[in-house]
């Protein structure tokens, strides 16, 4: 493929939660030489450095991947992409400067110091992504001990993107409080609820760390991942529907869904029944018709 920024970020999260939940990690032989053969002919990873963390979080940038990225942040920032977030862009160039030597505590501190100041409000617009990339970096570091004081902001975060469907059947997380209102950026009402696998991922790992805020059901972002990750064979093949699958597997994980498992099996047997009812109906169709 000529572009492999949307698969890269699939291929991370599944990789990812996978390793996370006990599972085995994919074999990237294959997928690594077809990467850096894109990244060769696009080196700024079409200058949107959010792509660039999936090669990161997969441990398949080179060293002159580092070094070009190194250029474009300190050389052509004005390049970069307006999609670009704020703190992926800081991420890439912490993760950029530090992958040398060993740092020292006054390094630790003063990265901490940058890093921990001027978190986002629970409700701007990229709040989600602004708090997962912080614990990121701070994990990188080695300041995973003030990630925990980041608990209240994380939860007042999470409820403010939770996002059920008008019908009440799946709900998913999105990238701020505004879009549950019908704008440009979201364009779908919630009662046809697709999802934003981003948001959503970046949810469940800051979830799976800090635990479930009350008012957060989980089985209906059971409901949403287990719906994402069918594939019927009806339309090409997605990183998306692994990535699902994935997160799907991470969720049934959590402490927090024990008390549901046990009922799994009832709300399978209700998908099962409403199969079954439409086939019958469509069989009904066809024999009136004829």
């Amino acid at each position: 493929r000529s572009d492999l920024r949307y698969e890269v970020q699939d291929l991370a999260s599944t990789a990812r939660h996978l390793a996370l939940d006990g599972g085995t990690a994919p074999n990237l032989h294959v997928f690594q030489e077809e990467l850096w053969s894109w990244i060769d002919r696009e080196p700024h990873f079409g200058k949107n450095l959010v792509y660039a963390m999936g090669v990161e979080h997969l441990g398949l940038l080179r060293s002159k991947d580092y070094e070009a990225l190194e250029r474009l942040i300190h050389q052509s920032p004005q390049s970069l992409s307006p999609r670009c977030f704020r703190r992926s862009k800081q991420a890439i160039r912490i993760f950029t400067e530090t992958r040398g030597e060993p740092l020292t505590e006054a390094d630790r501190d003063r990265l901490m110091g940058e890093v921990y100041g001027n978190v986002r409000g629970a409700g701007d617009f990229d709040a989600l992504e602004d708090v997962h990339y912080r614990i990121g970096i701070l994990d990188r570091i080695g300041r995973s001990d003030v990630v925990g004081s980041l608990r209240s902001h994380v939860e007042a975060v999470l409820l403010e993107t939770w996002a059920p469907d008008d019908r009440g059947w799946q709900a998913c997380f999105l990238p701020c409080a505004t879009s549950k209102v019908l704008d440009w950026y979201w364009p779908f009402p919630l009662d046809y609820l697709h999802g934003w696998p981003r948001s959503t991922d970046h949810a469940l790992s800051l979830m799976a760390r800090f635990g479930v805020p009350e008012g957060i059901d989980l089985r209906l972002l059971h409901s949403h991942l287990d719906a994402q990750s069918r594939f019927y064979g009806l339309s090409p093949t997605s990183g998306q529907y692994s990535c699902a699958a994935a997160m799907r597997s991470r969720l049934e994980s959590l402490p927090e869904w024990e008390q549901f498992a046990k009922f799994q099996i009832v709300f399978n047997l209700l998908d099962f029944r409403l199969f079954i009812a439409g086939l019958l109906l469509s069989t009904f169709c066809i024999f009136i018709t004829l």
